[in-house]
Order: structure tokens, then C-alpha cells, then sequence
């Protein structure tokens, strides 16, 4: 049976490329070919090895990894406790800003102290106890001025 003939794909159109194979060229040329490989195989190993010794010489330059000498515990104190020390550095600025905004600046203030969040109202109710800001009187008979 024949093979039906089909027609050329777009790509099998096209000639393909000419190549020399090796057998055409001189031995000078083949030779030069073969040296000049050689010789970009020697450079990228010289390379890789220039590279692992700059490597080396890094590491060797930073030590070995030191780690810092463990510091004693520091006990933080707890937000009842450190409240009333933070009012006392600067009692002019807070009252000057009022309860709310003092509680938050110094709810702020804890959590870079501590690391721990602390609630700007748990602040407020701490100042509150300490007597430096009563609450507000609102009109209720219950509520009497102090």
C-alpha cells in the first residue's frame, strides 16, 4: 500500500539548517574547535573553584557563630503595678489631656515597655483608682458630687 502524502506543516516547509558536520572541517579547524571547548570547561571550573574559596575566606573572616551571653531574667512588672509609676514621671501631660487620652498614650506606652497589650479602659479604671480622675457626674440622684 502507498502512504497517502500529506501536506507540509508551516515548519517542515522551511529548509532546514545547514550544518557542517565535524568530518568537513581541517584538523586545524577541528582542532582549534576541540582547544577552545577545552578551554571553557577549564574557565567555569576556574570559576567554581574562585568561588568556594572567596566563599571560604567570608566565612572564615565572619568566626563561627557566636551567641550572646544569656542576661539575667528581668522580672516586668505587671500594668497595676507599672501605671501608677508612668503617671508619675509626667502628671502635667496626662492631666492635661484627659483621661482617655492618657489611658491610651500610657496603654501604648506598656506594650513597648512589656511587649504585652494592655487595654487603654484598664488603664483608665487603674487611674481612676488612684484618685486622679473621678468620674464624670452625670445628673442621677445615685451620683452625688464629692
Amino acid at each position: 500500500m502507498a502512504k497517502a502524502k500529506r501536506k507540509p506543516t508551516p515548519k517542515e516547509g522551511k529548509a532546514p539548517l545547514k550544518s557542517r558536520p565535524l568530518l568537513d572541517f581541517g584538523f586545524e579547524q577541528r582542532q582549534r574547535l576541540f582547544d577552545s571547548a577545552i578551554k571553557s570547561l577549564k574557565r567555569r571550573e576556574q570559576r567554581k573553584q574562585q568561588f568556594e574559596r572567596r566563599l571560604i575566606e567570608s566565612l572564615e573572616r565572619l568566626g563561627p557563630a557566636r551567641a550572646a551571653p544569656p542576661s539575667p531574667p528581668v522580672g516586668k512588672l505587671s500594668g497595676k503595678a507599672w501605671v501608677p509609676l508612668a503617671y508619675a514621671r509626667r502628671p502635667n501631660e496626662l492631666l492635661a489631656m484627659g483621661i482617655s487620652d492618657a489611658a491610651r498614650v500610657l496603654a501604648n506606652e506598656y506594650e513597648t515597655y512589656c511587649g504585652k497589650p494592655l487595654k487603654p479602659r484598664s488603664v483608665e479604671k487603674i487611674l481612676r483608682g488612684l484618685g486622679i480622675w473621678t468620674k464624670a457626674f452625670r445628673g442621677s440622684p445615685k451620683q452625688r458630687r464629692k
